[in-house]
């Protein structure tokens, strides 16, 4: 899956899972190093700090509430994780 961004220049603070990650999943949560520099649908500069990762052993599912605000997430594969159970 491809980088995602809130195009519409509010940073998000929640979001939702509606099924369980599989083992290879990952889920990398992100924001500029400045909100105030960011301006919505600016790829470039919303997601240079990484705020949280999920993994499947995080047992993330349903709403999920953070308490630093995000501008972009990535769910994606990653091959380089192990099955961990």
């Amino acid at each position: 899956m491809p980088l995602a961004f809130s195009p519409s220049g509010h940073p998000g603070r929640s979001f939702r899972l509606s099924r369980a990650m599989l083992p290879k999943e990952q889920l990398d949560i992100s924001r500029p190093k400045d909100l105030g520099e960011w301006k919505g649908g600016d790829s470039a500069t919303a997601c240079k700090e990484l705020v949280r990762s999920y993994f499947a052993r995080d047992s993330v599912l349903g709403c999920q509430n953070l308490d630093t605000p995000f501008t972009c997430y990535k769910y994606w594969w990653n091959p380089r994780l192990g099955y961990i159970w």
